[in-house]
Order: C-alpha cells, then sequence, then structure tokens
C-alpha cells in the first residue's frame, strides 16, 4: 500500500499479505508514504534496523521521530493524515481495517465503539516480537503462510486494541454514508464503478457538493481515489497469480492494457512488467 515520494516505487523484498481486514508488507528503502485512499486504516509500524527519521503531519506543521531498531509506532485512522519514512528505512508495516478493531472491541469488552490512539517510538516488546515474527514470516517464505501471517496479525490487533484503545469518534459523514464507507466503496468497486453520480446520490448530495466535500476532507477528487485504487488492485494482481498484463488491466478498471501501462508508470515510476519483476526478484 506504499506509494513513493519521489516517482521511484519503494524496494521491498517479498510481496505484501493482503486481506480484506489488513495487510502486512516489508519497506527496505524509500522515500515512502500512505495513499490517501488508505487513510482509513490504522497503521502498526515496528522498525526492524537502523535510525529513522518518522515524518507526521499536525495542525501546527510536520513534526519528526528518531525511531530505533525494535521500535514501533501506531498511526490512528483518520482522513488527511500524512506518515513518511525517508530512504533507507527498513521497517514493517500491518494495516488495520477500523472493522477489525471494532470487532475485536465487541470481543473483548462488548463494545465496537473503539478505536486507537497514535503512538510514536514505542518500546513495546508484544509488538516488536509478532512483528519480527511476520517479518520472518514474509521474508523468508514465498509465497508466505497466509494462515500463520493470519494468527500473528490477529494477535498484534488484539494487543493494540486492549493495550492503546481510545473511544472511536463519531465516523465523519459526507451526507449520508460516513468516509469509511466511501473509502471502502472506492477500493471494493474498482472494475465496475459507475461514475461520481451514483455515489453521490448515495450521500443525498449533488454531484459538485460531494466531490468538493470529499476533496475538503481525504484531499483528493472522487476520480483520483479511484485511479489510485485502480493502481493498488493492479499491484495486487500482479503480485499475485501469473495472469496477463491485459486480464490485469480489465480486472483493475483499465481500459486496456496500454491505458494500464501509462497511468501506473506515472503513479510508480515502473511498468507493470517491471513491478512484476521487482516483486519476483525481492522474494
Amino acid at each position: 500500500m506504499l506509494c513513493s515520494l519521489d516517482g521511484s516505487t519503494p524496494v521491498v523484498n517479498a510481496k505484501p499479505v493482503r486481506a480484506r481486514d489488513y495487510s502486512v508488507e516489508v519497506q527496505r528503502s524509500g522515500p515512502a508514504t500512505l495513499p490517501a485512499m488508505y487513510h482509513n486504516f490504522h497503521l502498526v509500524t515496528m522498525f526492524v534496523s537502523g535510525v529513522t527519521i518518522v515524518v507526521r503531519e499536525r495542525a501546527t506543521g510536520l513534526l519528526s521521530t528518531r525511531c530505533a531498531a525494535g521500535d514501533s509506532s501506531i498511526h490512528a485512522a483518520g482522513p488527511g493524515q500524512r506518515v513518511e519514512w525517508p530512504l533507507g528505512a527498513h521497517c514493517l508495516h500491518v494495516h488495520l481495517h477500523p472493522r477489525l478493531i471494532r470487532n475485536i472491541g465487541q470481543a473483548t469488552w462488548g463494545t465496537s465503539t473503539v478505536a486507537l490512539r497514535t503512538h510514536f517510538r514505542l518500546r513495546d516488546s508484544v509488538i516488536r516480537d509478532i512483528g519480527l515474527q511476520l517479518h520472518q514470516s514474509i521474508v523468508r517464505n514465498a509465497p508466505p503462510d497466509s494462515r500463520g501471517v493470519h494468527d500473528l496479525v490477529t494477535a498484534l490487533a488484539h494487543h493494540v486494541v486492549v493495550r492503546y484503545p481510545r473511544a472511536a469518534d463519531a465516523p465523519l459523514r459526507i451526507g449520508r454514508l460516513s468516509i469509511e464507507e466511501i473509502l471502502d466503496h472506492f477500493r471494493d468497486n474498482v472494475a465496475s464503478w459507475d461514475g461520481v453520480g451514483s455515489l453521490a446520490d448515495q450521500t443525498g448530495l449533488t454531484r459538485s457538493h460531494f466531490s468538493r466535500q470529499v476533496r475538503a476532507l481525504i484531499g483528493l477528487s472522487p476520480y483520483a481515489m479511484v485511479l489510485g485504487s485502480r493502481i493498488e488492485a493492479a499491484k495486487h494482481l500482479l503480485e499475485g497469480a501469473a495472469v496477463s498484463l491485459s486480464e490485469v488491466a480489465y480486472s483493475a478498471g483499465f481500459a486496456d492494457q496500454s491505458h494500464l501501462t501509462r497511468v501506473f508508470h506515472r503513479a510508480t515510476g515502473l511498468t507493470p512488467a517491471r513491478y512484476r519483476a521487482t516483486r519476483t526478484t525481492h522474494r
């Protein structure tokens, strides 16, 4: 889910593991940042080696934190957040959907009104130990043991919910839909998206009002959100089964292979074929 800040692609040595409510990936280079369409995911990062400068954005401006090997950070979900890792970072990133956090809260305390608090420079031995097991599983196994990864992510999510919870804020809404519902719509309908009109109708707003609200709260236009989601869908397909590039283009919602290549190269600095090769090379 990471994207580059300078037009290049962050180097990874294993393909990400993705599921409906989480994803796990290793970043061995950078700089990188989290795309806006994934800001409704909580992000737990463990720093594997070296000293890393983590940049985050607040109302007062950009701040930075130096994190050493074994340190962790939690970036709570929310639109407009900005977190960056510089060149040379070696990190494990675990993205947790708020739905997973709410389900654990419901099972643990009988309430789903729970979220996570943002923390930097955590020295948490449980996050470190689970993170190292996840890192080892992803880097050394090709493909990784999905059942083992799932169990580790579930254990990590349970730990951070119990240790670093906060009451969930009232969800930000655009008309009748929450931001989370809108972001999920952009991700889940990449191939069948039929334009702003139908989604605007669900919110009860006009197209122009809906588009302005999305840009104000998320920082991207609806079209840019869909395009970004299609690029992420293409990445997922390229990391998986050896389907043809034309099939990747069709499944990810692009008009044809040349359209996929142009957009993908502009966004990542790599052609789809080269992206697939890097994921194979660095396993």
